[in-house]
C-alpha cells in the first residue's frame, strides 16, 4: 500500500508544478523604459533602457554610463534609483513616464505634457534654448551646433545629463 502511494504523489507534484508553470508564464510581462536616478534634493534623471545604461560604484560614487555619457553621482547626493515601467494605462502624459533620447543632431522627449517646457543648459548653468511642448508625441532640441561638452535637459521637472562628443 506504501508503494502505491508514491506514484500518486508524484503525480500531484507534476500536476501542481505543471499550474504553476502555467499561471507563470500567462501573467503579462512588464518592460522597464528607463533607469531612472533619484537625488535628495528632488531632482531625478533618466537614462532610457535603449541606451542600455550600466551600473556601477566608486567609493562615493554611483557611476551610470552609457553607450554616449557617463555621469558621477555621489552617494551622499542620491536618494535612490529605479526602473521605471510603461504605464500604457495612463491617458494623460506626466512627468514620470518621460522618455528622454539622444542622436547626433537632437534630444528628443516622449511624453512631455503639452505646454511643459524643454530647456537646454550648458554645464555651468546658461540658457542656451528652450522650448514649449505642443503635445505632439515628441518635443525635440537641436543639438548640432553645440560644441563637445557636457550639457544638461531638463524637461518638466526631470534633469538629464548628457556629454556630447
Amino acid at each position: 500500500m506504501e508503494m502505491n502511494k508514491i506514484p500518486f504523489l508524484q503525480r500531484i507534484h507534476k500536476a501542481v508544478l505543471l499550474t504553476l508553470f502555467l499561471a507563470l508564464c500567462s501573467c503579462p510581462t512588464l518592460v522597464a523604459q528607463s533607469l531612472v536616478v533619484w537625488q535628495k534634493d528632488g531632482t531625478c534623471v533618466c537614462y532610457a533602457l535603449d541606451e542600455r545604461p550600466k551600473t556601477t560604484f566608486t567609493d562615493d560614487c554611483l557611476v551610470i554610463t552609457t553607450r554616449k555619457l557617463s555621469v558621477n553621482y555621489p552617494l551622499d547626493a542620491v536618494a535612490r534609483y529605479t526602473y521605471d515601467l510603461a504605464d500604457d494605462i495612463d491617458l494623460l502624459p506626466s512627468d514620470r513616464g518621460l522618455v528622454i533620447k539622444q542622436t547626433n543632431s537632437a534630444i528628443m522627449v516622449h511624453h512631455l505634457s503639452p505646454g511643459a517646457t524643454l530647456s537646454l543648459y550648458a554645464a555651468d548653468g546658461k540658457l542656451l534654448a528652450s522650448t514649449k511642448s505642443t503635445g505632439r508625441a515628441s518635443t525635440s532640441l537641436p543639438i548640432t551646433h553645440l560644441s563637445a561638452g557636457t550639457y544638461l535637459v531638463k524637461a518638466g521637472s526631470i534633469t538629464y545629463k548628457f556629454l556630447k562628443r
